[in-house]
């Protein structure tokens, strides 16, 4: 769900953040990649991770604009 409404207002990059925090982003990178074992969070919706405390699990929208 975060994924597509990401998508629908033209961003990039999804970031879920703590199992419930949806963020947008025209790019990503800034900081390095975590171990898989940082994004403990679960998604109440499907049961996959969903980033953790101040850690983003990153997807990409496939949006690629006008």
């Amino acid at each position: 769900m975060c994924t597509w409404c990401v998508y629908l207002l033209g961003y990039k990059y999804a970031g879920l953040q703590s199992g419930f925090l949806c963020l947008c982003g025209k790019s990503y990178g800034s900081y390095r990649e975590l171990d898989q074992d940082e994004c403990s969070s679960v998604c109440a919706a499907d049961g996959l991770e969903c980033g953790g405390p101040y850690t983003n699990s990153v997807y990409r929208t496939n949006y690629i604009g006008l």
